[in-house]
């Protein structure tokens, strides 16, 4: 039986292990958040025609550092963010795991994990998506620019502006977005895991494991993420409000009345590019690192 670690070890394993996805997967990000912004509400010219033509525009017009844009802020989210998420969900699931419906159990442990997760990273992951957003150079800018210099430039913007509660606005889309992604990566890659090891060995069964569930949870998550990149990246108005929207409701409404059923699947491409490789480097790692510390007998 696999030894258990505790939370500490499980969580700091979790962390490295999105600390070290989030380097390779980054790219995709950018080139994900400016698809999910370009044409909001209808407004503006359509920038980017697919993920091939966002990411070679954006090389072109702001070099590496355009495409590695946010890069600090989102080794800085991936760590505490899959810190909790995946870290505590082994120990989450002992806990609410019934034999009636084990697998309901694992789809409700990851919801909870991933819910904790976004609460605790939502001042991390606002500063990430507004980054990622805003242009350098020569690029072409979509949606609303906040100019940050950097990841302690973008906090203090924000917390200068509008205090503490401004971490916190937009949380409840980023709650629901990550409550619905991580409960179908993380219990789909539990339950597949096994069958794929039996059939195709440990690392290319861990492989094949990881991205089946990165891509149900991309495919699952992804109208819930452009609902919640806008509501970060959205101007405020002096009271503190949404200029553009209220809430969750209230952007996917307005989104879908001026785009259509379309913008539900906007930057759905560049998401899987991200979203798949992200979850093999992060899972296959902390398998890998898991099975390690066992090893070591630590």
């Amino acid at each position: 039986m696999p030894k258990d670690h505790g939370p500490v070890v499980s969580f700091a394993l979790g962390g490295l292990s999105g600390a070290m996805a989030c380097v390779l997967s980054n790219p995709f990000e950018v080139v994900k958040t400016r698809l999910q912004l370009q044409g909001e509400l209808a407004a503006g010219s359509k920038v980017y025609s697919s993920m091939g033509d966002a990411f070679l525009k954006i090389l072109k017009a702001e070099g590496v550092r355009g495409v590695q844009r946010g890069l600090a802020a989102g080794i800085g989210f991936q760590t505490l963010f899959n810190g909790v998420r995946i870290g505590l969900f082994d120990h989450v699931k002992g806990i609410v795991h019934t034999e009636a419906a084990p697998n309901l159990s694992k789809l409700a442990a990851g919801a909870m994990t991933g819910s904790m997760a976004s609460a605790s990273c939502s001042p991390l992951f606002m500063v990430k998506c507004r980054l990622q957003a805003q242009v350098s150079g020569a690029g072409t800018a979509v949606g609303t620019q906040h100019n940050y210099r950097g990841l302690i430039h973008g906090l203090t913007s924000i917390y200068q502006e509008s205090g503490v509660r401004g971490f916190y606005r937009g949380v409840d889309g980023f709650i629901l977005r990550t409550a619905v992604g991580s409960s179908f990566q993380l219990s789909v890659f539990d339950v597949v895991k096994g069958p794929c090891q039996d059939a195709c060995g440990s690392w290319l069964g861990t492989l094949a494991a990881a991205s089946c569930a990165g891509f149900v949870a991309t495919t699952a998550m992804n109208p819930f993420d452009v609902v919640s990149t806008r509501l970060y990246n959205q101007p405020r108005l002096p009271c503190g409000t949404g200029a553009l929207y209220s809430g969750p409701i209230d952007c996917l409404t307005k989104s879908l009345k001026a785009e259509g059923p379309a913008v539900l699947v906007k930057g759905w491409s560049s998401h899987v590019g991200r979203l798949v490789p992200h979850t093999v480097y992060c899972l296959v790692f902390f398998e890998k690192a898991k099975q390690f510390v066992e090893h070591m007998d630590w």
